[in-house]
């Protein structure tokens, strides 16, 4: 059986860590400041469904509906996205 490929993307930022987190909980406010996912609904949580707008270069932008796996305030957020066979 093939292995399940992990994409991960990770920034650092200098501030501090409730401003970040007070930040990336905005998620409407994505699109003025994350050109990856242009838009985002939902609500954090875990066990949530978000709403995402996948925008790479040079590919049309995708809708992705993942849902929350991990969820620590001012810490972590993790989410997966089942893929269709």
């Amino acid at each position: 059986m093939a292995a399940t490929p992990k994409i991960e993307h990770r920034v650092g930022v200098q501030a501090p860590v409730e401003v970040v987190w007070e930040v990336i909980a905005d998620l409407e406010a994505w699109a003025h400041w994350n050109p990856i996912y242009t838009q985002a609904s939902g609500r954090i949580g875990y066990g949530e469904q978000l709403r995402l707008t996948l925008s790479l270069p040079g590919h049309q932008p995708r809708e992705l509906t993942p849902t929350v796996i991990e969820w620590i305030p001012n810490e972590q957020l993790h989410w997966v996205e089942k893929h269709k066979a």
